[in-house]
């Protein structure tokens, strides 16, 4: 069965967190099909060109790391409480 992004729903969005000038991370309760909601952290950004993008985080420096952990933190406590 093949991804379909139709599916794929936020359910929250905890939190958005600047990585570089003209980059965030976006930290949310993803749910795919009515499953089970799981977090999601996703890079956003505009290239030099003025281009959108996104797409999953994968490695993070330190600087990301230190300001996306306080997120997460908080997306676990958003799913305990539900």
């Amino acid at each position: 069965m093949a991804f379909d992004p139709k599916k794929d729903k936020c359910v929250k969005e905890v939190a958005r967190v600047k990585t570089k000038d003209t980059e965030e991370a976006i930290i949310g309760i993803y749910a795919y099909d009515g499953g089970e909601p799981k977090i999601g952290v996703v890079r956003h950004g505009t290239s030099p060109r003025g281009t959108e993008y996104h797409g999953a985080i994968g490695r993070m420096n330190y600087e990301e790391a230190q300001g996306i952990i306080p997120a997460l933190v908080k997306a676990l406590e958003e799913m305990d409480s539900a």
